[in-house]
């Protein structure tokens, strides 16, 4: 996470997600990189699972996988927790 956010400005969009609407450690994540200055934070709130569904583009990689340093808590109702992530990648235009 500190190589993310040093080599991240705060004004940069940025789009957090988990695999499904169940998972709510990516809002956890956004509220964190709101408190650290991150205002243009946006959720993915049907998820990574409904992304891919319905066909929509995708970058290689996430910037940034927050199950990494965010541990499985009771906000999470399901598997689905192990994957918030954040993205700088606009979710509409494909790579």
């Amino acid at each position: 996470m500190p190589e993310f956010f040093s080599a991240t400005p705060p004004e940069t969009p940025l789009i957090v997600y988990c695999s499904g609407p169940r998972c709510l450690l990516a809002e956890r994540l956004a509220v964190r990189m709101y408190e650290l200055g991150y205002t243009n934070v946006h959720i993915l709130t049907a998820g990574w699972n409904d992304w891919l569904a319905r066909g929509y583009p995708v970058a290689p990689e996430p910037a940034f996988t927050a199950g990494q340093s965010l541990e499985q808590t009771t906000d999470c109702a399901s598997d689905e927790c192990n994957d918030a992530q954040a993205s700088q990648t606009d979710p509409t235009q494909s790579n």
